[in-house]
């Protein structure tokens, strides 16, 4: 499932490959022949050691097609949106398979709206989700309150919003407080307009004063 997530998800990965310390080790006891006729490397005797110490350890490998060959990557060289995608597979993997609860703060880290939406999909669907595993995420991505391929993303029953008073105490209220408009719902722009809460005072002025006096204060510095 996981292999199968990262191919849909067109990053260009075709294959996931699991290597281990100990393939490592055989490996290098073949390049260095030690057998049990040979008389033992001291040295090649400890990097064994430490190879087999160290065997849980497993490393993942990426194989992405090329214009001419096949390239591989380690999970380091993978950006931070398909090792982010990596994890959340890897989590919706395990809990699908069970009945269980995945939480995800920010899910919409590094991440296009179009992958998060087919992620929370697979937990929407009976076919995918049969256990009934539940799903509960943070984002501040407006288009997950919209449609992706002509259906909703989210439930009106399924999304709540977070608004921060002046005090500093935040509240949590769902969609369902508010009573759906007879003419069609734009829930994402209605969000982005305030019209449920939930969204920053943005002062342009501020903004721009505080930019301003970091212009003045570079000015000063090259005085």
């Amino acid at each position: 499932m996981v292999i199968a997530l990262l191919k849909a998800a067109d990053v260009g990965i075709t294959d996931v490959r699991l290597t281990t310390p100990i393939q490592d080790a055989l490996s290098f006891l073949d390049a260095n022949e030690v057998n049990d006729d040979a008389p033992a490397d001291p040295s090649a005797v400890r990097r064994m050691r430490e190879l087999v110490r160290r065997r849980e350890r497993q490393r993942l490998q990426f194989s992405h097609r090329g214009p001419e060959r096949v390239v591989i990557f380690e999970l380091e060289d993978e950006s931070s949106g398909t090792r982010q995608l990596l994890n959340l597979a890897i989590d919706a993997a395990t809990v699908l398979r069970v009945k269980g609860l995945m939480t995800v703060d920010e899910i919409d880290a590094s991440l296009h709206p179009m992958l998060i939406a087919k992620l929370i999909g697979l937990f929407q669907s009976g076919k995918t989700n049969p256990l009934g595993s539940q799903l509960v995420f943070t984002s501040h991505d407006a288009a997950l309150l919209g449609t992706f391929d002509t259906e909703e993303v989210l439930r009106r029953d399924q999304i709540w919003f977070t608004e921060k008073d002046k005090e500093g105490s935040s509240s949590l209220y769902p969609l369902s407080d508010f009573k759906p408009r007879k003419d069609g719902e734009n829930r994402q722009r209605r969000y982005l307009n305030g019209n449920y809460g939930g969204v920053p005072e943005l002062s342009t002025d501020v903004f721009e004063q505080a930019l301003a006096a970091r212009g003045e204060l570079a000015a000063e510095d090259r005085g």
